[in-house]
């Protein structure tokens, strides 16, 4: 999702975005119906929600949802995209702090990741001081 929403936004589709939104806003539809407690199920039909990893849950999926965000903006508005984000960045940080090591699909990286995405930050911009500073702080935890 993310690879094909980068693609849409630095791509003049013209007319033909529309297209794409339409094969798009199902599939953030789908990601918002497995919406449980701030974090993502690790596979549809499942209520396991213990995984926060960039991979299975919620800081992967934020960046997509940000990204649909800060491409068709009025279309998000109207989804509450942004009111998920801050439910899922809460989440991240809430339970995000992981000791499986510091890769970005498995590790802490990915987590410090989605404070920090460049969507993230146009999108919540009024907070990227705050989340800034959750990255930072999720950074020093490599040193221990």
């Amino acid at each position: 999702m993310n690879i094909i929403l980068s693609s849409l936004k630095y791509n003049d589709f013209g007319p033909k975005i529309n297209h794409f939104l339409a094969l798009i806003k199902p599939s953030i539809g789908f990601l918002l119906r497995h919406l449980i407690n701030g974090n993502f199920s690790t596979s549809a039909g499942s209520k396991t929600i213990k995984l926060v990893h960039f991979c299975h849950g919620a800081p992967g999926i934020v960046t997509a949802l940000a990204k649909f965000a800060e491409i068709f903006p009025e279309m998000a508005i109207q989804m509450g995209i942004k009111e998920v984000l801050q439910v899922n960045l809460d989440h991240i940080w809430k339970y995000g702090v992981l000791k499986k090591g510091f890769g970005l699909c498995h590790g802490i990286s990915g987590n410090a990741y989605a404070f920090i995405s460049p969507s993230i930050q146009q999108v919540l911009h009024e907070k990227s001081d705050e989340f800034l500073k959750k990255a930072q702080l999720f950074a020093l935890l490599h040193e221990e």
